[in-house]
This record gives C-alpha cells, structure tokens and sequence, in this order.
C-alpha cells in the first residue's frame, strides 16, 4: 500500500516539475518578446512627441 502510493506522488511531483519548468521557458520566453515590444513602443511614443515638439 504504501509502496503503491510513494509512487503515485512521486510520479505526480515530476509531472508537476517539468510542467513547472515548461512554464518557466514558456514565461521567460514570451518576457522577452514583450519587453521589446515595449521597448519599441517607448522609443515610438518619444519620436512622436519629438515630432510634435518640433511643429
């Protein structure tokens, strides 16, 4: 009984682990597809105000 339940959790905790580590390359990932895009968009929004000030 307690054989069959050691490996039930133990399997549970590492599907649980690389489901964590898939979520963490997923969320690194994407952080730094965003983080540009918001770099991009500061720099966009300074042009513009740039242009405006100009006019």
């Amino acid at each position: 009984m307690i054989r069959f339940l050691s490996s039930k959790v133990g399997l549970a905790v590492v599907v649980l682990g690389f489901m964590h580590f898939f979520n963490m390359n997923a969320i690194a990932k994407f952080g730094r597809k965003v983080g540009r895009w918001l770099h991009e968009a500061s720099y966009e929004v300074a042009a513009r105000e740039a242009r405006t000030n100009e006019a």
